[in-house]
């Protein structure tokens, strides 16, 4: 099962692709790096091909 703690910020900035990764990993004090590895994460857990669609299944599931 995916532990979300960190996940949040990922899966906030993998629904919103018109924000910088820079600006929303700044938030709750990530780095852009982090943030991306974290968003490859989720998607790869999720099974998702695109940044959108990790976001969209994260919300389907109540995680934002």
């Amino acid at each position: 099962m995916l532990a979300l703690g960190g996940y949040f910020s990922a899966a906030r900035a993998a629904s919103t692709p018109a924000t910088k990764d820079e600006t929303t990993a700044r938030r709750p004090g990530l780095s852009a790096r982090t943030l991306r590895r974290r968003i490859t994460d989720l998607s790869t857990r999720l099974g998702a091909t695109s940044r959108f669609q990790a976001g969209a299944q994260a919300g389907r599931r109540g995680w934002l």
